[in-house]
């Protein structure tokens, strides 16, 4: 297979190849310099030593020695790094063990024309990838790649997107062209080294220190040395890792365009637009399990339970499911409204929908073959998904005896545990991502207002258009402050200079505030309708009641939420080296904000909203906490179980803060929601 390399991927190439440049002359430079320096520290060593032999000639004669060979062994420590692929989460697998997995291979690798990889490994992961161990030397030696196969992926795609995937990661090392990018990479790392990865080098710095006054003395006028070579390098690693991020993406559009060559563009397609739907799925049951702790339930097989939950969600978002998997569509989302767009010059991939763009532009169509499930090419496929299952729940501590989950026990529970996260469908997610924003109960209630529009998508389109006008106002600040440091930026597919960020921000905030009044007054036209539902049912004081609480215990979130932040800072002090009259000065401040927060924590533990959600384990700490005074330093010693327990209750305060606020909203929602019953 040859495939064509494009005028972009060519430009991209010399640009980083140019860097690359530059950098070896740069450092040839030092190099050079820092031989020149350690000669001259090795003369001068041995013209001490010559014209006065004593104990302090000798001392200094070796610090110079220590000076000058520190500088360059420095600049030459990354040619002993090798860097290793942490295996502790892979599985080897064997040709004898699925020989239908590596007759697979073999033909994609053929087609490609790649080696087979040395190993193959199988992990739980929503992922696949080619590896290797690399280092300096590897620049200029054959390295052996390896393959890594996520059962979280395969478990998701079928055999023909299976295989396009695998042909877009052989296609990294199949074409000539591509080396550089592997060369690129290696030299990105040896930069990345001397910048960086310095725990060897300063180890020996350590080791030396403190055996002799001269011998420091030289090796702090080293390290001086070390960091003007590091601010150089560091320009340079800015130039050499832009432009290796830039012939990166360009690789993963060549590795995209031989996968579209073996399969056609249509399976590689599918599975970039199902990966996130995958990668969700799979969290989703990670995040149940997680709330399961402290029951001890565990998973029989993972990867059932992460094809129910994709599924299920995609029912819940309207996605059709054809052959038992989801076929997501290129559908703008409505969580996607931004009108700002930056080019991220550090991202090593496109955009999935510059990755789509350019598959549907070669528009290679194949005739595909029978769909069958990817997963199915491994032997015993059960077997193998419940030993990944037990490598899941191998690193968890449980304080009793596990109880595991059946498939069916599974669905009942994550169908709960879902909906205690989510609303009624017929909100039509307006309220997924705001709260009913405070207005005058009073003023409201004898609104007209037209009940079967209330969440239509028109109205549910507007809040999302706020919140991204939010998040583009946020971006435009830090712009216009340049803590964002950009070229160009884009405003509704127009090419603004940094500098005119804050005329942009202006306009922007201009249809914020437009956004904010629309989306209030249709608030108030809400609660009026829910409103009068409520009095014919004779449930108006109730109904009320719900939008009094939820307001109240709003007003209080920000509140609670500031003393939170200015109690994690205010005890920053505790992780530096301080003296104890300040400790004690800085415990003052702490004391006085605990007391604010115990009277906030009280009151929070006490509002019915926690009824139920509270486990009685929390609620006892918590009261055990409120019933005494503790001290966290005493005359010159931290008293760290107290200072732990501090820790504990403030991040609990803050648990209980956020969390009341969902619950009070959630039980507000599902009032409301009854009345429409």
């Amino acid at each position: 297979m040859n495939v064509t390399v494009s005028p972009s991927f060519k430009k991209k190439t010399t640009k980083a190849i140019v860097a690359i440049i530059l950098f070896i002359v740069t450092y040839l430079v030092l190099f050079a310099l820092a031989l020149g320096l350690m000669a001259v520290c090795f003369v001068g060593a041995g013209y001490i030593l010559k014209e006065h032999a004593s104990l302090v000639t000798l001392i200094l004669a070796g610090g110079l020695i220590v000076f000058g060979v520190m500088i360059v062994y420095f600049l030459i420590k990354f040619m002993f790094k090798t860097h290793k692929t942490d295996l502790s989460n892979l599985t080897q697998i064997t040709r004898a063990q699925h020989p239908d997995l590596f007759a697979f291979i073999d033909g994609i690798v053929k087609e490609v024309g790649t080696p087979f990889p040395n190993k193959i490994y199988i992990s739980p992961e929503v992922n696949a990838s080619v590896f290797y161990d690399s280092g300096f030397w590897s620049m200029f030696l054959p390295i052996k790649k390896n393959l890594h196969i996520g059962m979280g992926l395969v478990n998701t795609i079928t055999e023909e997107e299976f295989k396009a995937i695998l042909a877009h990661e052989f296609g990294h090392f199949s074409q000539k062209s591509m080396k550089v990018g592997s060369y690129v990479y290696n030299v990105n790392q040896v930069i990345y080294n001397m910048l960086y990865d310095n725990d060897s080098y300063n180890n020996i710095i350590t080791s030396l220190s403190g055996k002799n006054t001269f011998i420091n003395f030289f090796l702090e006028f080293a390290i001086k040395i070390v960091e003007g070579i590091q601010w150089i390098l560091r320009k340079l690693y800015t130039l050499v890792n832009i432009s290796y991020m830039e012939l990166s993406r360009e690789m993963e559009f060549h590795a995209d365009a031989v996968a579209a060559n073996v399969t056609g563009y249509l399976p590689l397609k599918d599975s970039l637009l199902r990966m996130d739907l995958a990668d969700k799925s799979f969290n989703s049951v990670v995040s149940f399990y997680n709330s399961k702790m402290s029951d001890a339930f565990i998973s029989v097989n993972f990867f059932k339970e992460q094809r129910f939950v994709m599924n299920f969600l995609a029912q819940e978002d309207a996605i059709p499911i054809e052959n038992g998997l989801p076929m997501v569509s290129e559908e703008s989302s409505r969580f996607n409204r931004s009108r700002l767009v930056i080019k991220n010059q550090w991202a090593s991939h496109p955009e999935t929908s510059e990755r789509i763009a350019a598959l549907e532009k070669l528009n290679l169509v194949k005739e595909l073959p029978e769909k069958k499930e990817a997963k199915l090419l491994f032997s015993d496929t059960e077997a193998l998904q419940q030993k990944l299952t037990n490598a899941i729940f191998a690193g968890v501590v449980y304080e009793k005896e596990t109880t595991a989950y059946n498939l069916a026990d599974f669905e009942r529970e994550f169908v709960n545990y879902y909906d205690s996260l989510t609303f009624d469908k017929r909100y039509n997610n307006y309220y997924d991502n705001k709260n009913p924003l405070p207005f005058p109960l009073d003023a409201v209630a004898g609104m007209d207002s037209n009940e079967d529009a209330l969440f239509k998508q028109e109205n549910v389109d507007r809040v999302y258009d706020h919140l991204a006008l939010q998040n583009d106002g946020y971006l435009l600040d830090e712009i216009t402050n340049k803590s964002y440091k950009i070229t160009t930026f884009d405003y509704e597919g127009i090419k603004y200079h940094a500098k005119e960020a804050a005329n942009v921000k202006l306009r922007n905030d201009a249809m914020l505030t437009t956004l904010e009044k629309e989306i209030l007054e249709h608030d108030k036209r809400i609660y009026a309708t829910f409103y009068k539902k409520a009095q014919a049912q004779l449930k108006a004081d109730e109904y009320r009641g719900y939008y009094e609480r939820f307001f109240n215990y709003d007003s209080l979130y920000d509140e609670r939420f500031k003393l939170y932040s200015d109690l994690m800072e205010s005890l920053q002090f505790t992780a530096e080296t301080l003296p104890y009259n300040v400790i004690n000065a800085k415990f003052k401040k702490v004391l006085m904000l605990e007391k604010d927060m115990k009277a906030q924590l009280k009151a929070l533990i006490n509002n019915p909203v926690f009824m139920l959600e509270l486990t009685n384990e929390l609620r006892d700490d918590i009261n055990k906490y409120l019933s005494k005074d503790y001290i966290y330093f005493d005359t010159d010693t931290y008293i760290n179980e107290n200072v732990d327990l501090l820790m504990q209750m403030i991040h609990n305060f803050q648990y209980l803060n956020h969390r009341g606020l969902y619950l009070m909203k959630q039980n507000l929602l599902k009032y409301q929601a009854g009345l429409m019953d």
